[in-house]
């Protein structure tokens, strides 16, 4: 911007003047162009007189002999011009942009070519650099100057000349007496150090202590070093610092002129100079006319041209010692020459063409200097004067219009390029497709014939295009490339060959291409080439390979980069004979490559690189290692764990009874189960062809080893094809099978062995049987997915088939296939027979055997149903059935079907296990519906994958489904093995009360609630309170109880549950006691042999394992039982009752004791009704705590030795069947009417009582029995009884919940207000109006 400024302003300041007669005038005048920008001409110009001279003669011919707009800057350093024409900025660090604004200099010193500055933008600008016009035909020096007279006077006293540097020696002579010194000058009109000398030559004093080592005349400011300046103004030589009065005044212009010089030969040659900068150029004629004394000046200049002045003269020049930098001798007197700026020749080739041949003499710089003198000092006007003056000198360094120079051409008025001089009237510059080429002494613009080319402004000649490209027309301004296809295999060319024309291969153009491979250290790359120089480049495009001489597609799994190669893409395999032959194989076994490429040690002549080379087995990886005796081994240990694992699964099933009633040991069997299943399935998911993300893909693959997969065995090592390993395969059942018959016959043998005949007749073939469905069930889905294998065909890119699992075999139907199809058609018949025999089994026999009680059946399905709810068995079909479905999705040919078909099996499970509930435990229930759940997710997010090609956010829905999963299998097993030992140590009950409801359930809830007030913290199970799921009634007894306590009511021993409890007790060894009751008849030979007729639905047992044997059995063991008999009066009995359970005795005081039996409040019961006084007992203790506070006595049962007091305000009468035929309630009855205070409310403690009838108590009670007035008023009574709504109170029935909110609501009756019993008989009696009645009221 600043030198924008600088020219504009001096443009508009000296555009009026006029010197030349016929001068263009100023608005004909034009700007030139560079770079799209139009500019007028500027000159750089130095502020001495003779360049200012020179430059306004530039500036008077540009403008009024050519007719250019000029404008100039004007600096005082000569190296400050060059930066101005090289387009530089004048500040550090030098860097420099284009175009210029400023095109000429004048007077260009060679020393400042010289300078780091300028050496920099030099370097910079490379071949935009400007260019040396050569000499102004003058030299040009610099240095000290000392004027004539004391030259004279000095010369005259001394003999010395002070022309000469000798002269000046501070050491031997005394010039400061001669010439003017620091205390001459006036200070105010020097500059100081900071503003001069350290700003126009900043690295001075590093270089200047590396040449002299001075020292002393050093400093250092902030890191740099800087000279020493006395009053910040003079820099004083060594040979006079220590005085400056004796320092020799020598002031230079305002940019320090020539200070690097003198600096140093004043310190080398011991001169007393102190260097100063005066504040102007004028300042400084001015100060230098005043002393006239030693001073800077170079010539030629005007400045001081009136005086006689001499050169000191210092040794020859050193070029060398210049070069290093160090300017101990006389600076080198150089022809002062010219410069223009790289453009100008082509914006403004005649006034290029003027600073070319602008040259002067000696004598011209002489005439010029005293003409100077002459005019008064006046730069232009001493240019104006000469130029009128020397026109014919001038006129000829003004080209003609028509003289062209090198890179331009003749052109007409129109500024159209002509081939001839005869129309020319002017010259322009060659542009591109154009050649500057030599005619006679000028220069046409010729186009560039076909086959070259010229993409610049004037250029002196065409070049030819190289090879790989063409000019198809002349005057080419660039030559194309031959495009992919083709190539040109010479310079010059007009055409390119077409690839299919030239390299010999025929078809189709589209598919050739023109490419070149790229070879560096990591790697090769093929790169489209578009100049192709020769036939070598021809290929076929990216996407397409050579074969048989014609470009054809790529095929699916292959990658073509061009240069008529075929690579394999990873998964994917052919041979190199058939390399468009594409199959599919697993990324292991075919790493991609070359065609015929396979992972180490696999046989790249099988089909998909399927099988290991001889002698080697496949890894899990997908390597192929060599067989070792290791792996041998590994397959003898795989028989032998069979052969164990067999064995144990015999053993364990051998524990079926004691396994079945431990309900913890089955809910680990039914996790396991339904864990086993899951890992199958996913085995099965792992055969879709589904690209699933990690980690789940890895897990599919172990997934194989935990579902026990079969097909994860290798036996490469012990066969030779794929036929003999899907036998081996095929045969890993049966063996099975064979391996579980001959555990049996040992077992049998054993048995015969130990115990005889009779000892082999108790092994049953159930045994094995159970272990063969158990086999079966447990790799139903492996097995049966295992066997398909040869019906599940793999689909490749070359439209053939192979089969899953044994890539090497084509599904054509023929040879291997055919075997394989064979083996495994008859090897289906083992899953299928297995399905139909359990669909008879269940759904047939099961129904037909459970009703005929047919234990032994049972036992034998156990493998099947022990798994599910009684009722529910029929699911073991289902589950079955949905399996078989389940390994029938691979078959079908799409992923969509195939995730859609077993989605709706796993839909169609989860809706009947939500239904119906069939797993034997809430728990299994619950891991069935998570499983599904999560089989689902991972089907549903499968359908995704299939469809996007980013698998993360799917994989981490599948990993959080599959982790709960996992989560739920290992709680549930968790848990249940967790309880299992939990309950070795503690059981949940203390006590279970087995009971006949009917008669013994008031007596059951009494003895639990005595229980565990005299056991704090323990629990006594009843059906009422205890009992949510039938199908686990058994277990509670087999595993939660403590002691089993048989309550001996008489019809104890015909009740199919009781007795399912008593054999389950019996057979889990539980400490079992019998309290019989009174009339309780013990089970005897003709009950126990007749049994099955005595009670029928015995057989229905049969599906808990409950067998008739069993039942006997049992029966016969209670004889041996210990045995406790029920007391006849309860009330004062029942903690010596508890005390025989529990072992413990009871010191305190009873909550029935007897000392309460006579209170203000009897509860009245019929003291012959155990369940009913049982009944009254538990209603006493429940209302205790809910009366305490109240106005009301404590209530307490009425014992039958005692009478109901006078003083009774309240009374419960407790309603059983028969109950009033007992004397002691009509007694009871009679003794509360005569309490004159005496309430009462009936309360029912049976199912089935009925309220008394007007006739009930004649036909009942007989007059012989009382007399007639005291049966009139007991009937009277038990009718005015029921005048109130009765209580229910069923303890038998309702659990404690229930009978807590009847005490509630029993208390709430009894603080209401009541009418007492009398008064209900008076005013029932008189209501009547029988006579008898009445008088008896």
């Amino acid at each position: 911007m600043f030198r924008v400024c600088c020219y504009i302003l001096v443009f508009v300041a000296g555009g009026s003047q006029t010197c030349l007669p016929g001068a263009i005038p100023e608005g004909q005048r034009s700007n030139i162009s560079q770079n799209g920008l139009s500019m007028p001409i500027g000159i750089a110009s130095g502020d001495w007189q003779f360049n200012l001279i020179l430059t306004d003669m530039m500036e008077i011919l540009l403008k009024e002999a050519l007719g250019y707009n000029v404008a100039r800057v004007v600096t005082g350093s000569g190296l400050f011009k060059l930066l101005y024409v090289a387009g530089c900025r004048l500040e550090a660090p030098i860097t420099c942009s284009l175009p210029s604004f400023h095109h000429i200099t004048l007077e260009v010193m060679v020393a400042h070519t010289a300078l780091t500055e300028w050496i920099t933008a030099m370097e910079q600008l490379g071949d935009e650099a400007p260019v040396d016009l050569g000499s102004m035909g003058y030299e040009g020096t610099e240095g000290l100057f000392v004027f004539q007279e004391p030259r004279t006077k000095y010369l005259a006293d001394t003999g010395l000349d002070l022309s000469y540097f000798f002269s000046y020696n501070a050491s031997w002579f005394h010039p400061e007496n001669y010439l003017a010194t620091v205390d001459e000058v006036d200070m105010s009109q020097l500059r100081p150090c900071a503003e001069s000398l350290h700003v126009e030559w900043p690295g001075l004093a590093q270089q200047y202590l590396s040449v002299t080592g001075d020292l002393d005349g050093i400093e250092y400011r902030n890191g740099e070093a800087h000279l020493i300046c006395w009053r910040d103004t003079w820099w004083l030589a060594p040979a006079c610092r220590s005085n400056a009065s004796n320092c020799i005044a020598v002031v230079t212009g305002p940019e320090a002129w020539g200070k690097p010089y003198m600096v140093q030969q004043a310190a080398f040659h011991n001169m007393p100079l102190a260097l100063a900068s005066a504040v102007s150029t004028s300042a400084y004629q001015q100060i230098t006319l005043q002393l006239k004394s030693l001073f800077y000046w170079w010539t030629p200049d005007p400045s001081f041209a009136a005086f006689q002045t001499s050169k000191v003269v210092f040794p020859q020049h050193n070029a060398g010692e210049y070069r290093e930098g160090v300017y101990k001798t006389q600076p080198n007197s150089e022809p002062m020459r010219k410069l223009v700026s790289s453009g100008l020749a082509t914006a403004a080739s005649r006034a290029n063409g003027l600073v070319a041949n602008f040259y002067f003499l000696e004598s011209d710089v002489s005439d010029l200097l005293a003409l100077h003198v002459q005019s008064g000092s006046n730069p232009w006007h001493t240019a104006c004067t000469w130029l009128k003056s020397h026109g014919d000198q001038w006129a000829g360094w003004i080209p003609a219009k028509t003289d062209c120079t090198a890179g331009k051409g003749l052109v007409d008025e129109s500024g159209m390029f002509v081939s001839a001089g005869a129309n020319a009237a002017d010259c322009a510059t060659c542009p591109p497709g154009r050649a500057s080429l030599k005619w006679n002494n000028t220069f046409l613009c010729a186009s560039c014939p076909v086959g070259s080319f010229q993409n610049s402004w004037g250029a002196t000649e065409c070049s030819l295009c190289d090879t790989g490209a063409i000019a198809a027309e002349r005057g080419a301004t660039q030559c194309s490339l031959c495009t992919l296809g083709q190539f040109a295999n010479g310079t010059g060319m007009s055409f390119c060959f077409n690839c299919t024309m030239e390299s010999g291969h025929s078809g189709q153009r589209e598919l050739w291409t023109t490419s070149q491979e790229v070879i560096w250290e990591t790697g090769s790359q093929i790169i489209q080439v578009q100049g192709a120089t020769s036939s070598s480049f021809c290929s076929c495009t990216v996407g397409s390979f050579l074969k048989e001489g014609r470009c054809v597609a790529c095929p699916v799994g292959t990658h073509c980069p061009g240069s008529n190669r075929l690579e394999l893409l990873p998964g994917y395999f052919s041979s190199p004979d058939t390399p468009d032959d594409v199959y599919l194989c697993e990324e292991s076994f075919c790493p991609g490559g070359p065609p015929g490429t396979c992972a180490e040690n696999r046989d790249a002549e099988s089909v998909a690189c399927t099988l290991c080379l001889g002698g080697h087995r496949e890894q899990r990886d997908g390597s192929c290692q060599p067989c070792s005796d290791s792996d041998y081994m590994l397959l003898l240990l795989l028989a032998a764990g069979i052969v164990a694992g067999v064995a144990a699964l015999y053993v364990s099933l051998l524990q079926e009874e004691q396994a079945q009633q431990n309900r913890h040991v089955l809910v680990i069997v039914c996790g396991f189960s339904q864990f086993l299943a899951m890992l199958q399935m996913l085995a099965v998911i792992k055969r879709f062809d589904i690209s699933w993300g990690e980690p789940f893909a890895s897990f599919l693959i172990y997934s194989d080893i935990l579902s026990l997969d079969f097909e994860m065995v290798s036996f490469t090592c012990v066969t030779m094809g794929p036929v003999e390993t899907f036998a081996l395969r095929a045969l890993t059942m049966p063996a099975m099978v064979v391996v579980a018959s001959m555990v049996y016959a040992a077992h049998k043998l054993t048995a015969f062995l130990l115990n005889g005949a009779a000892g082999a007749n108790r092994v049953s073939a159930r045994y094995l049987l159970r272990t063969v469905g158990s086999l079966f069930l447990m790799f139903f889905i492996i097995l049966f997915s295992m066997l398909l294998a040869p019906f599940k065909c793999r689909a490749h890119p070359n439209g053939r088939f192979t089969v899953q699992g044994y890539g090497s075999v084509l599904c054509n139907g023929h040879g291997q296939h055919m075997q394989l199809f064979l083996i495994g058609g008859l090897a289906c018949m083992m899953p299928l027979l297995f399905l139909s025999v359990c669909i008879w089994l269940v759904l047939v026999e099961l129904p037909r055997r459970l009703t005929r009680s047919d234990t032994n059946f049972v036992r034998t399905c156990s493998f099947l149903i022990v798994r599910f709810r009684p009722g529910a068995e029929v699911f073991a079909v289902v589950l079955l059935i949905r399996n078989a479905v389940v390994v029938l999705c691979p078959i079908v040919s799409t992923n969509s079907t195939k995730l859609l078909m077993m989605s709706l099996v796993l839909y169609a499970n989860q809706l009947l296990v939500a239904l119906f509930r069939p797993w034997r435990f809430a728990l299994c229930n619950f891991l069935d519906m998570v499983i599904v759940l999560g089989m689902l997710v991972i089907l549903d997010m499968g359908s995704v994958t299939v469809r996007d090609s980013d698998h993360r956010a799917t994989t981490a829905v599948v990993v959080i489904f599959l982790s709960a999963m996992f989560a739920a299998a290992f709680g549930t097993f968790f848990w249940a093995i967790s309880r299992f030992f939990w309950l070795k140590i503690r059981k949940r009950f203390k006590f279970f009360l087995c009971h006949h409801k009917q008669g013994a359930g008031s007596m059951a809830r009494l003895l639990k609630m005595e229980l565990e007030v005299r056991l704090p913290g323990t629990r006594t199970f009843i059906d009422c309170d205890d009992l949510s799921d039938l199908t686990r009634l058994f277990s509670y007894v087999s595993q939660d109880t403590e002691t089993f306590v048989i309550l001996g009511s008489p019809q104890i021993f015909t009740r199919k549950w009781c007795i399912g409890e008593m054999v389950s007790a019996r057979q889990s060894r539980v400490r079992t006691l019998l309290l019989a009751w009174p009339d309780m008849v013990a089970p005897d030979a003709v009950l126990i042999e007749n049994y099955c007729s005595i009670v029928p639905d015995i057989g229905e047992l049969v599906k808990f394992g409950i067998s008739l044997a069993d039942v006997q059995a049992t029966l016969r063991f209670l004889s041996s039982v210990e045995t406790l008999t029920l007391p006849g009066q309860l009330i004062h009995n029942i903690d010596q009752l508890i005390d025989s359970f529990t072992g413990i005795p009871h010191s305190k005081i009873s909550r029935f004791s007897s000392k309460d039996t006579g209170s203000d409040f009897p509860i009245l019961v019929d003291p012959g009704n155990l369940e009913a006084v049982a009944s009254a007992m538990v209603l006493s203790a429940l209302l205790k705590p809910l009366l305490l506070g109240t106005h009301l006595p404590i209530p307490s049962v009425l014992s039958q030795d005692f009478e109901i007091a006078q003083s009774a305000k309240m009374s419960l009468m407790l309603c059983s069947e028969s109950c009033f035929k007992s004397e002691h309630v009509r007694t009871w009855l009679l003794q509360a009417y005569h309490a004159a205070s005496c309430c009462m409310i009936p309360v029912i403690v049976q199912d089935g009582f009925q309220v008394p009838t007007a006739s009930y108590v004649s036909s009942e009670f007989p007059v012989s029995a009382m007399d007639i007035e005291e049966l009139h008023l007991y009937g009277v009574i038990i009718r005015a009884l029921f005048q109130d709504i009765a209580l229910i109170f069923l303890p038998q029935s309702f659990n404690r919940e229930d009978l807590d909110l009847r005490a509630q609501q029993a208390a709430r009756r009894l603080t209401a207000p009541q009418q007492t019993l009398k008064d209900k008989v008076v005013r029932l009696i008189e209501s009547f109006h029988t006579p008898t009645l009445k008088l008896v009221a």
